[in-house]
């Protein structure tokens, strides 16, 4: 499969020139089409400057949003969107933003909404930062930290770092998870973690607060080294969930469809500037876009497999290792961009049904979740 160059991506956003397929009207008004999460990409400044980083952030890269505009946006999808729940902010490195990241985090939480951080927890290199960092985040009322790490972070953030920050937070209470990217052949971050004996203890007694995990990982460059096979594809024969259930903004004040790895690879999914109180506006208007709904469904590998055949997947598609890496080939070959254009039309009323039934069900589900909910509040209040 080839490997992804941002720099030469000069893709022309022709399969989102699909024509309109209206929803019923209902599904605007009942909240069913509505994010759960907005994700804030606050900046592509990164204290680290990992060679495959999906959106190539290093120190050199200034993109960045404002406060106001970090406000802005938390404020108007809280009141564009009823189902909003989480609140997410990664980038680049979002400690970077110092007190405006903890003065965010405050407000969406005035609003009762979770927070989470996404970070390399550079700011654990000293006992000293670790506790203020953490002190800070607590005061903010923050809900969750994620912290990535791997062979290539640990070039830059070393990984006594990372287990400061995480111990840090665990000790305060803070839920928190580690993603470790895949091994190369030589490197063994995941299991000197695993085994790690002061975090085996902290795995055993604060299993609700403290996970590890391993993702998968994909290739940005063509000489990246080689993470092993990771193609399974029967995990990627899935419809996207990050299509209509995160709306997320970038540095450069944009609304996005998703915050998929290939996100600055695909035009496509870029939805528009933001401006005064848009928000909303910019969100529904990705619903005309076919495409879209299709991916959500189906999962771009189920799609070119549906247009192009099982030989074409197999014979540039086998070592496909992420479903952004198969999106990104779906909008940016030219053969798979001709054939889908032509064979669209065919697929559009069983789609549309599959996804409002999808949209339904997943409705229904968050009722039964909320219902629960209550029962265990009246529960402890007994």
């Amino acid at each position: 499969m080839p490997n992804l160059k941002p720099q030469t991506s000069n893709l022309k956003p022709q399969t989102s020139n699909l024509k309109p397929h209206d929803l019923p009207i209902s599904f605007y008004g009942s909240g069913i089409l509505t994010p759960t999460t907005l994700t804030i990409i606050t900046t592509y400044t990164c204290n680290a400057a990992c060679k495959e980083c999906c959106f190539e952030c290093s120190p050199k890269v200034k993109a960045r949003l404002s406060y106001e505009e970090i406000h802005n946006s938390i404020l108007n999808a809280y009141k564009s969107f009823g189902k909003l729940k989480l609140v997410v902010f990664t980038g680049g490195e979002c400690f970077l933003l110092k007190d405006e990241l903890y003065k965010a985090i405050a407000f969406a939480n005035s609003l009762g909404l979770i927070t989470r951080c996404v970070t390399n927890a550079f700011w654990g290199r000293t006992k000293k930062l670790a506790d203020e960092s953490v002190a800070k985040l607590i005061k903010a009322g923050i809900s969750e930290i994620n912290i990535s790490t791997g062979v290539d972070h640990q070039k830059w953030v070393t990984a006594k770092s990372v287990k400061r920050a995480a111990l840090t937070l665990i000790n305060s209470k803070i839920i928190t998870l580690i993603t470790v990217e895949k091994d190369t052949e030589d490197s063994n971050c995941l299991n000197s973690f695993i085994n790690d004996s002061i975090f085996r203890k902290a795995l055993n007694e604060n299993y609700q607060l403290f996970k590890i995990q391993s993702n998968s990982w994909m290739p940005f460059h063509a000489d990246a080294e080689t993470r092993g096979d990771q193609s399974k594809h029967v995990n990627l024969k899935n419809g996207c969930g990050q299509l209509f259930n995160n709306t997320v903004v970038t540095p450069h004040n944009e609304l996005s469809a998703c915050c998929g790895l290939t996100l600055e690879h695909i035009p496509e999914m870029k939805l528009g500037k933001l401006k005064n109180e848009n928000l909303s506006d910019t969100y529904f208007s990705q619903f005309s876009d076919f495409l879209k709904i299709w991916i959500s469904v189906d999962g771009p590998l189920n799609i070119i497999e549906k247009v192009m055949g099982k030989d074409f997947v197999t014979n540039n598609l086998q070592m496909a290792s992420h479903e952004c890496q198969v999106c990104a080939f779906l909008h940016k070959n030219e053969e798979v961009k001709r054939k889908l254009t032509a064979a669209y039309p065919a697929h559009v009323k069983i789609v549309l049904a599959q996804f409002g039934l999808k949209k339904v069900i997943e409705k229904d589900q968050e009722r039964k979740l909320a219902k629960m909910e209550r029962k265990e509040i009246n529960y402890e209040k007994a």
